[in-house]
């Protein structure tokens, strides 16, 4: 630096330095977050899902076969009783 009417003083420069560093920080602490939220809690969370899903599909396919069952005795009944 010269000093000349051109010259930009040098804390401008290092100010802008700064900023583009904790810009550049956060932005990767942003990145690695949402990162780790796709790979580690989505999944967790939607495993938990289809296991609630998996278990209320397994209940109404229960009820239904025993539904089913009821209704073929209801059947046999009806068609041996008379």
């Amino acid at each position: 630096m010269d000093g000349g009417s051109n010259s930009v003083p040098w804390f401008a420069r290092v100010e802008l330095i700064d900023l583009l560093s904790w810009g550049c920080l956060a932005a990767l602490v942003a990145i690695v977050s949402y990162r780790a939220y796709q790979e580690y809690y989505l999944p967790r969370k939607r495993e938990q899902a289809l296991a609630e899903a998996k278990a209320r599909f397994d209940e109404m396919a229960d009820q239904a076969v025993h539904a089913e069952d009821v209704s073929r005795r209801q059947d046999r009944d009806l068609a041996g009783g008379e």
